[in-house]
């Protein structure tokens, strides 16, 4: 009998602790529905862009690597072959200390002389992308300083006479490639950031008077 009074007495106090809980938690809910109007509150203290901030991130958006003009797959795919065949072969026979075999020969001279200047922009950019990636990377060894040179001095806005408009896009998708190529040079070894952005401020004189209209 004893054991059984025991027994509904326990029964009895976990009964009652049940409410007792309920009514306990009851408490926490409007502590939480309190903090809900804060919230716009919050919100309000954001202080919205003023005009000159606006201004500021339109520039920042139109400063943009202009993305260089490609030639059609079936003109660009030989002139990736040759590029990336002739840095091969150079760079095998000593790099550009050793004697200059006929193939680069011949590219450096494209570079230098703009004579063909689709030839130039194509050879630019086949330099970024001949060999998926590995002829760039061996231009950038010490034995092809030579090219670096070539490529740094390059200035595609510095030109003798008039020059009609179709020259001038020409001239301008020529430098748009050699920025580009320059960017990734930076890019891969940060030693050619300071040489890079000399070349550059050097051409921004050089600007032709069909792109000025």
């Amino acid at each position: 009998m004893e054991a059984k009074g025991t027994t509904t007495n326990m029964d009895e106090t976990e009964t009652k602790a049940t409410p007792a809980t309920a009514t306990a938690a009851e408490p926490d809910g409007p502590a939480i529905d309190e903090m809900t109007p804060d919230s716009p509150a919050t919100a309000e203290k954001v202080v919205p862009p003023t005009p000159e901030h606006r201004k500021s991130q339109e520039i920042l958006r139109k400063l943009v690597l202009p993305r260089p003009v490609y030639p059609p797959q079936e003109e660009y795919e030989p002139i990736e072959t040759f590029v990336e065949k002739t840095i091969q072969e150079q760079y095998d026979a000593g790099g550009c200390s050793a004697p200059l075999t006929d193939g680069f020969r011949m590219l450096i001279e494209a570079l230098r002389s703009f004579k063909d200047l689709k030839l130039v922009r194509s050879l630019l950019l086949a330099f970024g992308s001949a060999g998926r990636g590995a002829t760039f990377h061996l231009i950038l060894k010490q034995g092809f300083l030579q090219l670096v040179h070539v490529i740094l001095r390059m200035d595609p806005f510095k030109y003798h006479g008039t020059i009609s408009d179709e020259e001038a896009r020409v001239y301008t998708e020529v430098a748009d490639a050699q920025l580009y190529l320059l960017t990734q040079m930076c890019s891969a070894n940060s030693l050619l950031v300071k040489a890079s952005l000399r070349a550059c401020w050097k051409k921004v004189a050089n600007v032709p008077c069909a792109m000025e209209k």
